[in-house]
């Protein structure tokens, strides 16, 4: 299937019972993938960040029903406010990635609010509620809301509130700084391969 590599494991009842881990971690250096290898978590954070997000609901710090606007201001008004709930369900009318170099983008933004701006100016697909349309940008805009509810930047209060919590004691942001040398490089083969956009 043109994977690289992999690690994949089965947990059960506390322990992991089974463990495998196998291929390239790194295709130029033909570096092995190994049971401790970090992987990018790709859009494996959109429910992370769901996780983050209902944290402050729980903290009755925000509620799913707001305008993002709220707590994100410097997203533009558009013609209908755009739920926290509908952006959790890919609801929003926000668009996701146009090509590859959209999908590919390597900006380094100094927080997330400050990413919003990439397709801040863009108008919806759709509007809000109206239909399905997985959206990599709309879960840019949680972590936008998350940010401006918290008063912390969108890396602490994830590191505070899901991955200390969870013990996720290998899992982080990805900033560029403090990245593992071990951890897995991107590969194209793996980006034609998935079957939608993360």
């Amino acid at each position: 299937n043109k994977i690289p590599g992999y690690v994949a494991a089965v947990y059960w009842r506390g322990d992991i019972a089974w463990l495998k881990a196998a291929g390239l971690a790194d295709l130029k250096t033909k570096r092995s993938v190994k049971a401790e290898t970090p992987f990018r978590t790709a859009s494996l954070a959109k429910p992370l960040s769901a996780v983050g997000l209902m944290s402050l609901v729980e903290a009755l710090k925000l509620r799913l029903q707001d305008d993002v606007r709220q707590y994100c201001p410097n997203f533009p008004q558009k013609r209908q406010s755009i739920q926290l709930e509908q952006l959790l369900g890919h609801l929003g009318g926000i668009r996701h990635y146009r090509d590859a170099q959209d999908r590919n983008n390597q900006i380094h933004y100094s927080s997330v609010s400050e990413s919003v701006k990439r397709f801040a100016a863009d108008p919806p697909v759709h509007g809000p509620g109206e239909e399905f349309l997985y959206s990599t940008y709309g879960y840019g805009l949680l972590g936008c809301a998350i940010e401006g509810a918290s008063g912390r930047t969108y890396a602490h209060w994830m590191q505070e509130k899901v991955f200390e919590r969870a013990q996720m004691t290998g899992t982080g942001i990805d900033d560029g700084e403090g990245v593992s040398a071990e951890r897995a490089q991107g590969s194209v083969s793996y980006t034609r391969l998935r079957a939608h956009e993360t």
